[in-house]
């Protein structure tokens, strides 16, 4: 086993029903007035949200999340990609091959969806239980994200969408980050 067999591996397991920016908004935006270029512009806003939430760690828009884990850790898990909007769902495989499911109504865990990123504990006065040594034994599935409409998510990540939808569009071989979206990026970066 190498150290990366140890790294939690993130993956969305349902993408958003719809985007931050509407198309209308974003053709306004870019001061577009006919239809010709709205498969590309989609694209665009597409695009430019997934890469807010990569280089900010955040979710946009409600999805759901699979986190993948070797074992349970020590005590806490950290769910990547705030803010957390319910309780997970925790499937893992026991230290016999068995799967099972730890459940939130059951009692057996705790979570704090105030925290940024979500935290997951065992119950009080309880432990993790034993786990396979395999790879993924453990799976944590959670809803993450401002909302369901991009009236919930945060001003700076939209605007951050704006300015990388118009630089992309004035130049569509560039497929750099403009810096004044990073830069936004930057102020909704989780710690």
């Amino acid at each position: 086993m190498n150290d990366l067999d140890l790294e939690p591996v993130c993956i969305v397991t349902v993408e958003p029903a719809v985007e931050p920016l509407l198309l209308a908004d974003a053709k306004l935006f870019l001061r577009v007035d006919d239809t010709a270029e709205d498969v590309l512009i989609e694209r665009l806003i597409k695009t430019a949200r997934r890469t807010v939430e990569d280089e900010s760690g955040r979710a946009l828009i409600t999805q759901t999340r699979k986190l993948y884990l070797r074992r349970f850790p020590g005590c806490t898990i950290r769910l990547p990609n705030p803010p957390l909007k319910t309780a997970p769902t925790i499937d893992y495989t026991d230290a016999d091959g068995n799967a099972q499911q730890l459940t939130f109504a059951a009692g057996d865990y705790q979570v704090d969806i105030a925290s940024s990123p979500g935290r997951v504990e065992p119950a009080y006065g309880s432990s993790w239980p034993s786990t396979r040594d395999i790879p993924n034994a453990v799976a944590v599935t959670f809803t993450c994200g401002y909302g369901d409409a991009g009236s919930a998510v945060d001003e700076r990540a939209i605007h951050a969408i704006e300015i990388m939808l118009a630089a992309w569009f004035a130049d569509r071989e560039n497929g750099e980050i403009p810096p004044a979206a990073l830069r936004l990026c930057r102020l909704l970066e989780v710690w």
